[in-house]
């Protein structure tokens, strides 16, 4: 599967460490909860976000980058972007990436979707009165299997679990998202954009990744910031924190 290459929903090597995190979207603003598939959908052919990127290895910075990802094509089952990446070290790189217009399958993948009982779940010192869904994605590298939670009232995604098989069926990578802090505003290059912010946890052989991340449905691509932390065997290896600059809506 590829997908962004900065590490939605897939992963990918940043200066040799692993990088997996989750985008998700966000629907109109009476209506949060999270919709399948790219934090892209819904936008139309020139919209972009510009974010900065900072690194941070135990006992330095690394130098920062600015990254603008355009929305270069929008088909049926398929969203066509490219990213364009300024390092002061490295200078200037374009990128191209693929990302589904719809669900959580890829190219090549097929998702079914079994409705489950509704379940009540407390989160946040409350207690929502949630539907559950399960999804499972399978494809030649394997499978995912995605257990989530939405709150009836307000509509909102309260918690996600996430578990990927290789195409042995043996676990590879789990994931837990959970509501962190209610609804807000936030603003992002002078807009005030309403914002749910999410705790995550990835564990992956001796790798465990901790990410906090807020997102909006108002911005291209969703995420409107993010910091995760990766540890090694428990020690710490790696910070990356991410935070949009600016976008455009088509």
């Amino acid at each position: 599967m590829f997908r962004d290459p900065i590490g939605t929903i897939g992963g990918m090597r940043l200066a040799g460490l692993i990088l997996i995190f989750s985008t998700t979207v966000l629907a109109a603003p009476k209506d949060l909860r999270l919709r399948y598939g790219s934090g892209w959908a819904g936008f139309r052919k020139g919209s972009s976000v510009t974010m900065k990127v900072t690194s941070f290895l135990p006992n330095r910075m690394l130098p920062a980058e600015v990254q603008k990802t355009t929305l270069v094509k929008v088909g049926k089952d398929e969203l066509e972007l490219e990213r364009v990446t300024k390092h002061q070290l490295t200078g200037e790189k374009k990128q191209p990436w693929t990302t589904p217009a719809d669900g959580e399958a890829a190219a090549g993948e097929k998702e079914t979707v079994e409705k489950n009982d509704d379940e009540k779940i407390n989160v946040l010192n409350r207690e929502w009165d949630c539907t559950k869904e399960t999804i499972t994605v399978t494809g030649k590298s394997g499978k995912r299997v995605i257990t989530q939670w939405t709150a009836k009232n307000p509509l909102l995604r309260v918690k996600r679990l996430e578990k990927h098989y290789d195409e042995k069926g043996k676990l590879t990578r789990t994931r837990s998202m959970v509501l962190h802090k209610a609804p807000g505003l936030e603003k992002v290059d002078g807009k005030e954009l309403l914002c749910v912010t999410y705790r995550s946890l990835v564990k992956a052989g001796k790798i465990e990744q901790r990410q906090d991340s807020v997102h909006s449905r108002q911005i291209p691509g969703d995420l409107v910031s993010l910091e995760m932390k990766q540890f090694n065997e428990g020690k710490l290896a790696f910070t990356l924190q991410m935070r949009a600059l600016r976008f455009e809506v088509k």
